[in-house]
């Protein structure tokens, strides 16, 4: 079953949807392999029974209540270096979304984890494929809790935009206003705006220049430190005993 998504220029012109999926990921890795996508393709499902997240940790998600769905970029002028520009502008429009539909006390957690009142809404899984020092394309996973109610046990620190808001929305009517988004910060990119996207990301991050307690994976210890943004390479940065320390995805974590 195809849709069209009719608020864009290209970003989800090419709308693949399914009724169930073990990943939406896997699926456009798999369409990626027979046929020359166009970019801005989206595949999305009402039911994603093995979706994944960051670090091999899943996605769990309620049949027919949430966004779970991957979108196909061909950024081809960001250099390898520069890759966590795309990141940042998923974390920003998923931010901008949610925003727009009146919710309030929302966070990016680095590197792209959304919050609401510090619990988890969103989350996002970025692949990246490299050909001459360039991104050639990028899959990206996007899962947002929409009107999912309840959550597993080992869930504690999830929340859905239903239990923030007490009403139930129409998941296509969101996704379209998401894609939107992305497409306007996509933009933005190929149109220079990249230091005021990286202003943006770091204004918004969670616990940005306050003291919080971390746990050095590294170094097997935890250590107070205060966050004061993030470099060209998306490490995070942090002040820690008078030093600014810098911290690749997994090796740190918040406690």
């Amino acid at each position: 079953m195809e849709k069209r998504v009719d608020t864009t220029l290209f970003i989800g012109k090419n709308y693949i949807e399914y009724e169930q999926l073990d990943s939406t990921q896997l699926e456009l890795e798999r369409l990626i392999e027979n046929q020359n996508l166009a970019e801005g393709t989206v595949v999305t499902c009402k039911h994603q029974f093995n979706g994944k997240g960051l670090a091999e940790n899943t996605w769990s998600s309620e049949a027919g209540k949430n966004i779970t769905m991957s979108l196909l970029l061909k950024p081809k002028t960001i250099l390898i270096k520069e890759q966590f520009i795309i990141s940042q502008i998923i974390a920003l429009s998923i931010y901008d979304f949610l925003k727009e539909i009146s919710i309030e006390n929302i966070q990016i957690k680095w590197p792209n984890d959304i919050l609401i009142n510090e619990k988890k809404v969103a989350g996002v899984i970025i692949k990246n494929s490299v050909s001459q020092q360039k991104i050639h394309q990028s899959i990206i996973g996007i899962g947002i809790n929409v009107n999912q109610s309840q959550f597993d046990d080992e869930l504690k620190n999830a929340t859905s935009i239903y239990i923030q808001q007490n009403q139930f929305y129409n998941i296509f009517e969101l996704q379209s206003s998401l894609l939107q988004k992305i497409e306007q910060y996509y933009l933005k990119i190929k149109g220079g705006e990249r230091k005021k996207i990286q202003e943006e990301y770091v204004n918004k991050l969670f616990k940005y220049k306050e003291f919080s307690l971390f746990y050095d994976n590294i170094n097997k210890n935890e250590f107070i430190g205060k966050i004061m943004g993030t470099d060209d390479i998306g490490r995070l940065v942090l002040m820690s005993n008078n030093e600014l320390k810098y911290f690749q995805m997994k090796e740190i974590k918040y406690l």
